[in-house]
């Protein structure tokens, strides 16, 4: 349980800094991004506030594990990474950093779901 525990918690980390990162950059630090308008731009940077906030409240659930809210988390990294692939049809496979966005998200979500149901067990 430990070691699942460090993984959440790492995949926290690197969600909370992926998010400043695209709260810092906008448009222009996203693969095909650059100088867009004021609405693409700020709905790029208010995704990287959510995503800094999902990274805080996984690093927190992995300390205090709660099974509703492991499983709650799992849920919202799988719909982001379903959300994420809704594109693929139109716009093809994502590129670089975002395959890893997505590998991430993906990892996040079967981590959590395994997080949550060892800490049931757990209990």
């Amino acid at each position: 349980m430990a070691s699942l525990r460090r993984a959440c918690a790492i995949l926290g980390v690197w969600l909370a800094a992926v998010g400043l990162k695209q709260i810092a950059s906008g448009t222009k630090g996203m693969p095909d991004g650059g100088p867009s308008g004021p609405v693409v731009d700020s709905q790029a940077r208010a995704a990287g506030a959510i995503v800094v906030w999902l990274g805080v409240v996984q690093i927190w659930a992995a300390q205090r594990p709660s099974p509703a809210v492991l499983r709650l988390l799992s849920g919202v990294m799988a719909s982001i990474a379903v959300a994420r692939l809704a594109g693929v049809p139109e716009h093809g496979k994502p590129k670089g950093v975002l395959r890893v966005a997505l590998a991430t998200e993906v990892a996040s979500a079967v981590l959590l779901l395994a997080a949550s149901e060892t800490s049931l067990a757990a209990s």
